[in-house]
């Protein structure tokens, strides 16, 4: 990243924050300590985990047969479980990524 000087503020280069000095990093580390930032990881994967297993409980149902002359195509299964699984994939690779984001 190219240097970047700011007139008037005392900064001199803005470079990837892994290059900014100790009072220039993030807000995050000044007031979320890592105990409280894994305990709020915990508590969203939990509630993700809940709520995924509320669509898979409503998707895997036996649903009641539509009628053959229904105007209205049956949905077809296949798609239905693609469509619970693909979301609950998404959900491991984000919580992995965040996982090893979180501070030790």
């Amino acid at each position: 990243m190219a240097a970047m000087v700011v007139r008037g503020t005392g900064v001199h280069h803005l470079g990837p924050p892994s290059s900014f000095p100790r009072d220039m990093s993030p807000l995050t580390d000044s007031w979320l300590s890592p105990a409280v930032a894994t305990a709020l990881f915990w508590a969203m994967v939990v509630a993700c985990a809940v709520s995924q297993l509320f669509i898979m409980r409503a998707v895997f149902r036996t649903l009641p047969d539509a009628p053959t002359n229904s105007a209205v195509p049956a949905p077809r299964r296949w798609a239905e479980i693609v469509q619970v699984l693909l979301p609950i994939a998404g959900l491991v690779a984000l919580f992995l990524g965040a996982w090893r984001a979180l501070p030790s």
